[in-house]
């Protein structure tokens, strides 16, 4: 359901529970017509939707009528056209299923289009898709039939227009309706991000990711398919700017294809599969190479580099550290997650970067160096600081499930280096909660999926180890103090 400020969350029935309809008498709904309301109904022009409203009493829409068909407010026949103009797009252009029919249902709206309720929510949101049907006539038990509801006539909200508004309102909740043909146990982060992700690719005008993008990248440490706790989450609608990365990649195709693959399994697996069979790349690339792009954002873009619209977006959270840097406790890095260390580099004209202690294959680090608004990335692990403002170490888990991985993060010169690495070799290994998995990151998050559904976040075994590169880093150490 979306509030004042744009944000949604999906409500969704339970497997073979029967909702009832805003006008259905004595419904309990919390959004609904009133008794008296007199409620008319309008086809879409394309024959896909019906949208019901009234002319009277709080969830009247507006009065005007000026154009289109006499008796029809134009509010009502601009909502039937923009849910045509959207259904179009997800279906026809970008090759998504289109929503479940409730043509086999008692209670639909009168017949099998696809049904559009305007209502007044007062100010306390503006809208959502509800389900209200799952695994009907032999349909899988996470594919559910359903309908939306609308804000009435969005006066006070403060969008630019109440055209913009139905712009947005349509084309993100009914990806929602189109995910709900696939399979609604997949949780918020892959729900909220596709559909922010698909309001853009049907309108690039409307700013939902740009908005959105900083709760994720407020929290880049974030395991990717874990949401924040609470009814509306930041970091589910903002992983829509992971959505256009991936996009900008490999086509929007790669989004369509991963929710057919999703109905299979879990999220991130089932992006890996996707990114394999038709890229030629893996999660793991992936995420390495997001890690790279979300420093090319904000007044730092660079469209050669990274995202296309890389300036609308805000910055991406680095922790500020002091050089010589060695992290003490280790590093605690969630999976399909990434932290970055920032350091002004305090006269030194090299900077270089290791990795110690007990660090799973899925591990990487990267050095960049910030000179102005301008980032360049180092092509190793040792970055030419001279006259750069800032030197940023990328630490990045790329596995996609298991336990938190805790290296020892050094930085500074080669002497500095040196020091940091001598102590983590002989008793190399993970600290006392090193095994702690994702879902302490917070205490009363759960998973991102509904229990027993088949896309989500489970937690599996580490990543094999390799307690050996703290000395392969002391080795390249010596290597570079023999060229200085």
């Amino acid at each position: 359901m979306r509030r004042a400020a744009a944000l949604v969350v999906a409500l969704l029935a339970l497997p073979g529970h029967a909702r009832a309809r805003p006008d259905t008498p004595g419904t309990t709904e919390l959004f609904r017509f009133d008794p008296g309301d007199v409620v008319e109904s309008h086809p879409s022009p394309g024959g896909s939707f019906r949208v019901h409203y009234t002319q009277s009493g709080d969830n009247a829409v507006p009065a005007l009528d000026e154009a289109g068909e006499i008796g029809v407010p134009d509010h009502v026949e601009q909502v039937a056209a923009i849910y045509d103009e959207v259904l179009d797009a997800y279906v026809g252009r970008l090759a998504f299923r289109a929503p479940l029919s409730d043509g086999s249902l008692a209670d639909n709206g009168g017949d099998a289009r696809f049904d559009v309720y305007l209502l007044d929510f007062g100010g306390s949101a503006d809208g959502s898709f509800r389900a209200e049907e799952c695994g009907r006539d032999g349909a899988r038990p996470a594919q559910c039939i359903g309908f939306m509801v609308q804000e009435n006539d969005f006066a006070g909200y403060g969008y630019p227009s109440v055209t913009y508004a139905n712009r947005l309102l349509a084309s993100h909740e009914l990806f929602h309706a189109v995910q709900a043909a696939y399979d609604t146990s997949e949780g918020s982060v892959i729900g909220e991000g596709t559909a922010v992700w698909a309001s853009a690719a049907f309108d690039p005008s409307l700013r939902d990711l740009v908005v959105f993008a900083r709760g994720y990248l407020d929290n880049p440490g974030r395991p990717l398919d874990r949401p924040l706790p609470g009814p509306i989450d930041p970091f589910s609608y903002g992983s829509g700017i992971v959505f256009r990365f991936l996009e900008e990649r490999h086509g929007a195709a790669v989004i369509n294809a991963l929710w057919e693959e999703c109905v299979k399994g879990e999220f991130l697996a089932a992006l890996d599969t996707v990114l394999a069979r038709d890229h030629g790349s893996s999660l793991a690339a992936e995420l390495e190479e997001l890690a790279i792009w979300n420093l090319y954002t904000a007044d730092r873009a660079d469209p050669a580099r990274a995202y296309a619209d890389g300036a609308q977006y805000s910055r991406v959270a680095i922790e500020p550290v002091t050089l010589p840097y060695a992290s003490d406790p280790p590093l605690r890095l969630f999976y399909a997650s990434t932290q970055y260390l920032g350091a002004p580099p305090g006269g030194r004209s090299t900077v270089i970067g290791a990795l110690a202690g007990e660090v799973p294959e899925s591990v990487s680090l990267r050095l960049a160096v910030r000179r102005g608004t301008i980032v360049t990335l180092a092509a190793g692990l040792e970055a030419d600081a001279s006259g750069a403002d800032e030197v940023i170490a990328i630490v990045t888990n790329a596995a996609s499930s298991g336990e938190s991985a805790r290296p020892i993060v050094c930085l500074g010169d080669a002497d500095e280096v040196e020091a940091c690495l001598a102590p983590a070799m002989p008793d190399a290994g993970t600290s006392a909660d090193a095994g702690a998995d994702a879902s302490a990151l917070d205490p009363d998050a759960g998973p991102s999926t509904p229990a027993g559904g088949d896309c989500g976040c489970s937690a599996a075994g580490a990543p094999a180890g390799r307690g050996e590169l703290g000395l392969f880093a002391l080795a390249a150490l010596v290597a570079l103090r023999r060229r200085r």
